[in-house]
């Protein structure tokens, strides 16, 4: 239920927008479960457009792993889109896990 506030939180549906309070729901619901791929992902599309918190796609990135290695495909969508806008790689702000 958490998750489900704080997307809504994000996208001011039924309440008024609000990207802090939105971030707290997205890191209680991880906090009660390390598994929330949902909230992992949500939280890490925060961090790549810089919604409350500083922007920041290394953290984004990791963020999308977790979520991606839980099976979230919208997380690993996330993932292929930086690499083929060059965010990530070689020489960019974060190398291919190994």
């Amino acid at each position: 239920m958490t998750l489900l506030f704080g997307v809504l939180y994000h996208a001011g549906h039924g309440v008024e927008q609000d990207h802090v309070h939105a971030n707290t729901l997205l890191r209680q619901a991880i906090a009660a479960d390390s598994n929330n791929a949902g909230a992992l992902a949500n939280l890490g599309n925060s961090y790549l457009e810089g919604l409350a918190v500083e922007k920041s796609v290394t953290t984004a990135l990791s963020f999308y792993q977790r979520a991606a290695d839980l099976g979230h495909a919208a997380a690993l969508r996330n993932i292929a889109v930086a690499y083929r806008q060059g965010e990530v790689g070689p020489g960019r702000c974060c190398s291919p896990r190994k």
